[in-house]
C-alpha cells in the first residue's frame, strides 16, 4: 500500500526533504528525525514562551494519543516514551522562557521514541558550526576522532586525526549520552549510533548541544585543550557557506549510485537504488527493469545498492525482482515485507488518503488505497480507533510462504549491500531479498527496523513546526528497533564507491566458489 508524504531525516547535512513512504510498507529517514531545525528569528520580548510552550506540547500529547498507530495499538516502544517524557514535557514547558527552551523540550519528546516514523520539523533559522567534524572508531563508545577540520578557521583547531579525550569536563562518549542523545532519534543501542550522534555534536541550532572547549590527544601523544568557536552557516562574507560544509563532510555520507545497472564484469552486474520515491524516480525504475529482464535465468550476480535509501515505496524494489525472478516469484516475496497491517482510523488519515487518491505516480496502488480508505471510513463510522487493513496470516501459512521462496527459479544470486541510511522501505525490500536462502548482505548494520509507516503531517497550534506521525502499523519478522546486520562487515568507508565497488566485486567472486555465510543475527 502507498506510505504517505514524510520528509527524510537522517542526514545532517540535508534540509528537510519530501519523498512518499510505501503504501506496501513502512514510511519515513531518513533515518532518521530531520535535521536538526534551527532557532528563528528573535522573539518579541513579551512573548509568552511557557503558555506556547505548554500548548504545542498538550498538542503533541493528544495527537499521539490519537494518531500515532504505536500509541493507540499499545505497542510498549510507543507507550513507554509516552509514560516517562510527557509528565517531564509539561513540567518543563511551564518554565520556557525563550526559543531554545521550546525547541529542547519538545525536541525531547519526540526523540524518545527512538524511531524516525515519529517526527518534528521545527521552522528554519540559524545553523551554527566548530569548525570541525569528529566520527566514531567502531561501535562502542569508547574512541572519537577528528575526521575533518575548517581550513581556515579564526581560532585554533586540532589536527585530523587528533582523538577527542574530553569536552567541558566529560570523557566525550559521556558528553554525547548527556547532551545529544536525549535530543536525537538515534537510539544507542544501534550500531552506528555514536557516528551519528558524533557527527552531528559540532553542529548547533538552538538545542545548545555544542561544545565549548574540548581536548584532543594528537598522534606524538601531547594534548592540547582548545575552546570551540561557532560561527553562523550561511552565505555572507563573515559565515560558513554550504560549499565549506560540503568539502569538509566529503566521504562521510554513504549514498548508493544513481538508479541504473552497470556490468562490473560478464556475471556481476551493479544495480543502483538510492530511493524509492515513486515521485521522482519512476522513470528511471522503468529503465532499470528493461535493462533487468535480460539477465532473467541467467547466471552470475546482481547487487543492490541501498545505501542511504530511505524508503518511499516498496513496490520500487519488488518490481526489480520480479523482472529477475518472474511475475510469481517476485509476488510471492512482495508478500514477505509484513503479515498484516492495521491503521488508525481518524479522520486526518482518511483526509490525507483522500488526497493520494488520484497522485499519478501511486497508480499502481490505487486499489490498496480505495481498499484501506474504506476499511478507515467503516471504522469511523464503528466508533474503532485501529481498524484491520489486511489481516494477517497464521503462522503456518506464513512458514510455507516462506519455505516456497527460499530457493530462487534459477537466475543470478543476490548481493545487498546496506548502511545505516537503509530504513523504512529499503528495509522491507531487504526481507524480501533475505527471504532468499542464498542472499548475501554486505556493508554496515542499519539502523533499528520500525513497525510503522503512512505518516501524517500534524501543524503544531503554535505554527512553528509541524509534527509527522505514523498512521500504520505492520506485522513484520524483524523486531521493532533491530538493526539488520551485514553478514559480512565492510571494512573501509561506505562513502567511498571505488573501494567499496572492488572488494564486493573480489567478494562476492570468492563466495561463488562456496555456500552463502550465515546469517548474522
Amino acid at each position: 500500500m502507498p506510505d504517505l508524504i514524510k520528509p527524510t531525516l537522517f542526514r545532517l547535512k540535508r534540509p528537510l526533504t519530501w519523498a512518499y513512504t510505501t503504501l506496501s510498507l513502512l514510511g519515513l529517514p531518513g533515518w532518521v528525525q530531520a535535521m536538526e531545525p534551527e532557532p528563528g528569528p528573535k522573539p518579541a520580548p513579551t512573548q509568552d514562551w511557557a503558555a506556547l510552550t505548554l500548548k504545542d506540547v498538550q498538542f503533541t500529547a493528544q495527537a499521539l494519543r490519537e494518531r500515532h498507530a504505536g500509541v493507540v495499538a499499545g505497542k510498549l516502544d510507543a507507550t513507554a516514551p509516552m509514560d516517562q517524557e510527557l509528565p517531564l514535557a509539561l513540567q518543563a514547558a511551564a518554565q520556557a522562557r525563550n526559543e531554545n527552551d521550546h525547541r529542547r523540550i519538545l525536541r525531547r519528546l519526540i526523540s524518545a521514541f527512538s524511531d524516525p516514523h515519529t517526527g518534528l520539523y521545527l521552522q528554519p533559522g540559524q545553523r551554527r558550526w566548530a569548525g570541525l567534524i569528529v566520527d566514531a572508531v567502531g561501535a562502542s563508545g569508547a574512541e572519537f576522532r577528528v575526521v575533518a577540520t575548517d581550513k581556515d578557521w579564526p581560532t585554533p583547531l586540532p589536527q585530523v586525526g587528533a582523538r577527542v579525550k574530553a569536552c567541558d569536563g566529560l570523557g566525550f562518549g559521556s558528553y554525547l549520552r548527556t547532551q545529544v542523545a536525549p535530543l536525537v532519534d538515534t537510539g544507542p543501542e544501534y550500531p552506528s549510533a555514536f557516528s551519528a550522534m558524533a557527527r552531528r555534536s559540532m553542529f548547533d541550532s538552538g538545542l545548545g548541544w555544542a561544545p565549548k572547549q574540548c581536548s584532543f590527544v594528537h598522534a606524538d601523544g601531547s594534548e592540547q585543550v582548545l575552546a570551540l568557536t561557532l560561527r553562523e552557516i550561511g552565505e555572507g562574507s563573515e559565515q560558513v557557506s554550504e560549499a565549506r560544509l560540503e568539502l569538509a563532510r566529503k566521504g562521510l555520507f554513504a549514498q548508493a549510485r544513481p538508479v541504473g545497472l552497470e556490468r562490473l564484469s560478464p556475471t556481476l552486474h551493479w544495480v543502483g537504488m538510492p530511493d524509492y520515491n515513486p515521485g521522482t524516480s519512476n522513470a528511471a525504475y522503468e529503465q532499470l527493469y528493461k535493462q533487468l529482464t535480460p539477465l532473467a535465468g541467467k547466471p552470475g550476480w546482481v547487487v543492490f545498492d541501498l545505501r542511504g535509501n530511505g524508503g518511499g515505496s516498496t513496490q520500487l524494489g519488488n518490481r526489480a525482482l520480479k523482472a529477475l525472478y518472474g511475475e510469481d516469484f517476485g509476488a510471492a516475496l512482495n508478500k514477505l515485507s509484513s503479515n498484516g497491517k492495521w491503521m488508525v482510523a481518524h479522520p486526518s488519515t482518511v483526509a490525507l488518503y483522500e488526497s493520494l487518491l488520484d497522485k499519478p505516480e501511486l497508480a499502481n496502488v490505487k486499489k490498496e488505497i480505495e481498499h484501506e480508505l474504506k476499511a478507515m471510513r467503516d471504522g469511523l463510522a464503528r466508533g474503532e480507533r485501529l481498524v484491520v487493513a489486511n489481516a494477517p496470516k497464521r503462522p503456518e501459512e506464513v512458514d510455507a510462504q516462506r519455505a516456497a521462496v527460499r530457493k530462487r527459479p534459477g537466475g543470478p544470486r543476490i548481493a545487498a549491500v546496506i548502511d545505516r541510511g537503509c530504513f523504512s522501505s529499503c528495509m522491507g525490500v531487504l526481507l524480501q531479498m533475505q527471504a532468499i536462502a542464498d542472499t548475501v548482505v554486505l556493508g554496515e548494520p542499519t539502523i533499528g527496523y520500525s513497525p510503522y509507516g503512512e505518516i501524517g503531517e500534524h501543524k503544531l497550534p503554535s505554527g512553528r513546526g509541524s509534527l509527522y506521525l505514523p498512521s500504520a502499523l505492520f506485522a513484520a519478522p524483524q523486531a521493532t528497533r533491530e538493526p539488520f546486520v551485514p553478514q559480512i562487515p565492510y571494512p573501509g568507508r561506505m562513502a567511498d564507491d571505488k573501494a567499496l565497488m572492488a572488494w564486493v566485486k573480489t567478494t562476492l567472486e570468492q563466495l561463488a566458489k562456496g555456500p552463502a555465510p550465515a546469517p548474522r543475527r
